[in-house]
């Protein structure tokens, strides 16, 4: 049974003492009705309330400034916040700014490599659209008759000796191109037996010659008896080959003389005087040429074979790879580029007709602009700018010096390697084979 008890007759001793409470059963406390009283309402005056509120004293340390007197709040200072050591600080500033100045470096030399290679395809389209203009207007494709050519003073760009000057008439090698047999050309003697007085001339073309014709002054002392002439397909440098050299010119006469008997294509061309009369400098007239504007063999530009579906060049002097480039690139081309076996095997027949030299083709060893492997410097790319991907022509062992701290980053078909690839420092002078567009 329940128990209930009567709080009313609860006794402040009967609570100290612990004594007898009067309990209550359930039906007698739900009969009872016991109210809560109400707690004592607040005075009107306020001073009186004030009474009851202890003031604080000055030594509070609760006690707040401006607080209010109903509500007192203790503000308490945040946590220190974390901070890192100076020193750290410094070092993460320098390693941002480092990462930083790093990515910017290499998109830099990403965009300048990026750049060379949009610049190359644009001079590369420009010169197709060139040979493109050249075939709807049947020039550079069909060989011409073969006539003399009118002379003109601008094909002499360099001479040997300084040019004789009498009543402000100055006579340089144009004299000897102007058509006019009343000049002549007359470069100042250094030393009687010099026989090293030369013209350069520059046709401005490639063109088919058979003939060459000179006219002396017609003196005993100054005509010429004797010259070569020698042809070159670049200009940066020349690459002077033999033409002809005669030594019957018959001296004591102004009338023209012509010797034939040979055939060259070429654009430039260095006549140089091998003797004269009596071996002072030579008094030349004039310098005829026979011949025609003419185009390669197989729709290729003159001077270039054709090979598979491509024109090539093989030089006959030796440059460093950076040098024997811009050589290509002054013909509107590049160095070979030769993705294929067909193309290789081609080249290969080719050169073992001609020659035994080894030749720098159109592929580099990169730093950028690929993913480059672990344990690897670069990756390696064609003249074109395209990464070489599938068949290679390397010789067993090639590349050599891929690994870090290697130094050959050009490739040679080398005639020690069968003509296989092979990867060589760019600084070695070595033939090289130029390639063009068909015109």
């Amino acid at each position: 049974m329940e128990e209930y008890y009567n709080l009313s007759t609860l006794s402040s001793d009967n609570q100290e003492s612990g004594g007898d409470y009067t309990p209550l059963n359930k039906d007698e406390v739900q009969e009872d009705v016991y109210e809560i009283p109400e707690p004592p309402s607040q005075s009107e005056d306020p001073a009186e309330d004030a009474d009851l509120i202890e003031a604080p004293s000055e030594d509070d340390p609760e006690k707040i400034q401006g607080a209010s007197e109903e509500e007192i709040f203790i503000v308490e200072p945040p946590p220190p916040s974390f901070t890192l050591p100076w020193k750290l600080c410094v070092i993460i500033f320098v390693l941002i700014n480092i990462g930083v100045v790093g990515f910017l470096v290499y998109h830099v030399i990403s965009i300048g490599r990026e750049a060379n290679v949009q610049s190359y395809r644009v001079s590369l389209l420009q010169h197709k659209m060139e040979n493109l203009v050249k075939n709807l207007m049947g020039v550079g494709n069909v060989r011409r008759k073969e006539t003399w050519l009118e002379s003109d003073p601008s094909w002499a760009v360099l001479a040997s000796g300084t040019p004789h000057v009498i009543d402000s008439v100055t006579f340089d090698a144009g004299k000897a191109l102007d058509g006019d047999v009343t000049t002549h050309w007359n470069p100042v003697a250094h030393e009687r037996y010099s026989n090293d007085y030369y013209i350069v001339l520059d046709l401005k073309s490639i063109h088919d010659l058979s003939k060459i014709a000179l006219t002396n002054f017609g003196d005993t002392t100054h005509d010429v008896t004797e010259f070569t002439l020698q042809a070159s397909l670049t200009s940066s440098p020349y690459e002077w080959r033999d033409v002809i050299a005669v030594s019957d010119v018959k001296a004591g006469t102004n009338r023209s003389q012509v010797f034939e008997e040979f055939s060259v294509t070429s654009r430039f061309f260095k006549f140089t005087v091998t003797a004269t009369q009596q071996g002072w400098q030579p008094w030349l007239r004039e310098i005829r040429i026979f011949g025609a504007e003419t185009a390669g063999e197989g729709g290729c530009q003159a001077g270039y074979k054709s090979l598979d579906d491509g024109c090539y060049r093989f030089s006959l002097n030796q440059l460093s790879f950076e040098d024997s480039r811009k050589v290509c690139w002054e013909d509107g081309g590049h160095l070979a580029i030769v993705k294929n076996p067909t193309t290789h095997t081609s080249i290969v027949n080719y050169i073992k007709t001609t020659t035994n030299s080894s030749y720098w083709i159109g592929l580099q060893l990169k730093l950028f602009g690929a993913r480059v492997p672990v344990n690897r410097r670069g990756m390696f790319f064609w003249e074109d700018g395209t990464l070489l991907t599938g068949w290679e022509g390397w010789h067993e062992g090639e590349p050599s010096s891929i690994v870090s701290g290697g130094r050959e980053d050009c490739v040679e078909m080398a005639n020690f390697m069968d003509y296989e690839w092979n990867d060589k420092p760019c600084n070695y002078n070595l033939s090289y084979i130029c390639q063009v567009d068909m015109v």
